[in-house]
């Protein structure tokens, strides 16, 4: 059996043993902030000096033709949009390849299926995400009233000039001859003749021919030099060309009718464009990006997803250097392959990071497996691990509010925990983490949640200043474990349900960091409960819960859920000095949260549930935004009949810590 290995520095699961999820779940997505110079990590200097050693293991071990395979290998970054790494390998037996006798970025291969990226990239472009839901007989007509009569061997057709091989005729084969592989919806296939139907969707919308289009499209304002889907002509051309038959080379075999699912050339300079256009919404607002890099449908591995035309890797990468704790985080490739040459693209959102890899020659096709590990696991791997060191000089402390005596919070990063952590967090005296729960649970004290702050994309940048939202995320102790397919136990992941806790009570868990020169100059905390103002304190649901006796609000929401409206209550700070703020019942309510705005202090209408009420069901629970009596207290009208008022009225429980006023 042939072997070869990886240098340690570079798989950090390897170092560490296997693997296991961090306990916390993070939201999916980056968990530190990215958009730093990797190029100036160390960890990332000292994956570029031992990678060729990496790439000398391979060739050694055989898996890959030294002799007669070429490859180029292109890793970039979006915080400077250039190269961060390239490496390069001209075999021997493919010197005569090479038009200008050397291997370099600007070097032109053909790419296969990564043309699919091309046509979906263009298409999107130009036509937006509604073109995809349109029945396809709309614009290529052909497919619903097709001529038939195509031949079976419209595949293997030369070229588009010979009769029988032009787009008319595919749209024919594919109508009448070709049959449904499965239904749709079903499950995702593999589909060659799809992407080239999208092709001919591409130029029947634009009316250009396929190369023209792409090159409008994406190759003049990304000023693209290699991309096309005819064989790159002229003296002064730099390619690597590998004569021969079609089942030797697929190179100069331009068949049009195809070119939108395998027949582009490109470089490794064009796809490096490619990769940070789509990374930083150059061509596709981000709206489109986000929505453009999602699943689309789900294989029978776990850690692959499919896209259009995304092949999904879900990667599981340590946390922290010397943590064998895991998180989840996705790799958008696509990879291709014709005769003789072979592709890949593969871009990380979470890191700002993508690479391509080129190869061409014998076993073209197999070398880019090998490749794509090699690469992905260095230095995405590295990129999280730069991504943790560069968190762990920028963000911990304590940060004071020194205008509200008591209020302050500490900031950690933390080995083997995913994210920022946040410590401890206090508002005028009173410890505030308990405030970060999630919805239907029973009042949480500090010490019994961990809280960790996850980014959550939203940037401002202006020079030097960067404004970066994160969102607080709480999780009770102790945390309930993972499915037995993650370390865990039993079919069921339930403690990986964090994403339905994010913004729930408003914009109270929403935490803004301010970097200027990569070091934070300031915290600034979009917390409506440091408003001192009437309503602010209102948009925290388990503040009242928490101070509030719990035998008077279940009390009180026992008594109002019975009662129809009409009167005034006001919540009696004197007799009882909570929380400012009435927690009251409604029958029916479908908002979970109402948003008052500055006018009331950022107060909200928020919904709970707050336990058995009366020995009936879970009572649904409302705050109101209230404004102040006197400075005593805040009041909320609520209109009942004389019948309830009178039952209020004689209610000793109610009536200590509530008053009636008229």
């Amino acid at each position: 059996m042939k072997t070869f290995s990886l240098s340690l520095l570079c798989l950090g699961l390897i170092r560490y043993g296997l693997g296991r999820p961090t306990e916390e779940c993070p939201i999916l997505g980056p968990v530190l902030p990215s958009g730093f110079d990797l190029s100036k990590s160390k960890v990332v200097q000292e994956v570029k000096s031992n990678f060729p050693a990496t790439i000398e293991s391979i060739l050694s071990s055989g898996i890959i033709n030294e002799a007669h395979t070429s490859f180029a290998i292109n890793v970039f970054s979006t915080a400077t949009n250039e190269s961060l790494y390239s490496y390069y390998h001209a075999a021997e037996a493919l010197d005569d390849t090479l038009s200008t006798g050397k291997l370099d970025d600007e070097t032109v291969f053909r790419i296969g299926s990564v043309s699919k990226l091309y046509t979906a990239y263009a298409l999107l472009a130009n036509s937006g995400f509604d073109v995809v839901n349109r029945p396809v007989t709309e614009i290529l007509p052909e497919l619903a009233a097709g001529s038939g009569g195509a031949p079976l061997e419209i595949a293997t057709c030369p070229n588009d000039t010979i009769p029988g091989c032009g787009f008319e005729d595919f749209l024919a084969y594919m109508k009448e001859t070709k049959r449904p592989v499965t239904l749709p919806y079903q499950v995702p296939v593999y589909s060659d003749g799809g992407f080239a139907m999208l092709g001919g969707v591409l130029q029947r919308l634009t009316g250009l021919p396929y190369n023209d289009a792409i090159r409008t499209i994406l190759g003049n304002p990304l000023r693209l030099n290699s991309s096309s889907s005819i064989e790159p002509k002229g003296k002064d051309r730099n390619v690597l060309a590998i004569p021969g038959p079609a089942e030797v080379s697929s190179w100069g075999k331009d068949k049009q009718v195809i070119a939108g699912t395998g027949g582009v050339y490109s470089s490794g300079a064009d796809l490096r464009k490619i990769g940070l256009s789509i990374l930083n919404n150059e061509i596709l607002t981000p709206v489109e990006t986000r929505r453009w890099m999602k699943p689309q449908g789900n294989t029978a591995s776990l850690t692959t997803s499919v896209g259009a035309p995304w092949e999904i890797n879900r990667l599981t990468l340590p946390v922290s250097p010397k943590s064998n704790r895991t998180r989840i985080s996705d790799l958008y490739t696509k990879l291709g392959g014709n005769a003789g040459y072979a592709a890949v693209i593969a871009l990380s959102p979470d890191h700002g990071l993508g690479f391509s890899i080129l190869t061409a020659g014998v076993g073209a096709v197999p070398a880019r497996i090998p490749l794509r590990n090699a690469v992905g696991t260095a230095f995405i791997t590295a990129a999280e691990r730069a991504g943790w060191e560069n968190a762990k000089r920028t963000y911990p402390g304590t940060f004071v509010d020194e205008s509200r005596n008591g209020s302050n919070l500490t900031i950690t990063v933390d080995e083997g925990e995913p994210g920022l952590g946040l410590e401890s967090f206090f508002i005028n005296g009173s410890e505030w983490r308990a405030n970060l729960t999630f919805p239907g649970a029973d009042p949480i004290y500090g010490d019994d949640i961990l809280v960790r702050l996850y980014p959550i994309g939203a940037k401002s940048v202006s020079g030097s200043t960067q404004l970066s939202s994160y969102r607080a995320v709480p999780q009770l102790k102790p945390i309930v474990p993972r499915s037995a397919v993650e370390g865990g136990e039993g079919l069921f992941d339930d403690g990986c349900t964090t994403w339905e806790s994010v913004g729930f009570w408003g914009d109270g868990d929403e935490f803004t960091f301010k970097v200027v020169d990569g070091k934070v100059v300031m915290r600034i905390i979009f917390m409506t409960i440091i408003d001192t103002s009437g309503g602010a304190a209102a948009c925290k649901i388990r503040g009242a819960i928490d101070a509030v006796n719990d035998k008077a609000v279940r009390r009180l929401v026992g008594l109002l859920n019975q009662m129809p409206k009409s009167t005034t209550l006001t919540w009696n700070a004197d007799r009882y000095p909570g929380p400012d703020m009435l927690i009251v019942c409604i029958q029916d309510h479908k908002y979970n949260d109402l948003y008052f705005g500055r006018a009331l202090g950022y107060s909200a209408a928020l919904r709970v549930t707050i336990g058995d009420t009366e020995g009936k069901p879970d009572g649904r629970c409302l705050i109101l935004p209230p404004r102040r009596i006197d400075d005593k207290g805040l009041e909320i009208a609520l209109q009942y009949d004389k019948g309830t008022l009178q039952k209020l009225k004689d209610n000793t429980e109610f009536s200590e810590y509530f008053s009636q006023r008229n």
